[in-house]
């Protein structure tokens, strides 16, 4: 199966800790970082006929594993 253009791969949104926007065409992992810790989100962008860009944000990345039994 050959890869998409410009798909992330899981290793590449874990090490992301600097401020920007990674592309995943069309849709951006927005790299936050704080003091202590670093906050990654999904947005879509997009930009209508003859109009400003529109951005919604569909999540963020969490630290947080179902247990094993839940699946």
């Amino acid at each position: 199966m050959a890869r998409a253009i410009h798909e992330l791969t899981d290793r590449q949104v874990k090490a992301a800790k600097e401020r920007g926007r990674l592309s995943d065409g069309g849709l951006y992992l927005r790299v936050t970082p704080s003091p202590d810790n670093v906050s990654r989100a999904w947005p879509f962008m997009w930009m209508p006929k003859g109009g400003k860009r529109k951005e919604i944000g569909i999540g963020r990345i969490l630290k947080f594993r179902f247990p094993m039994h839940a699946r």
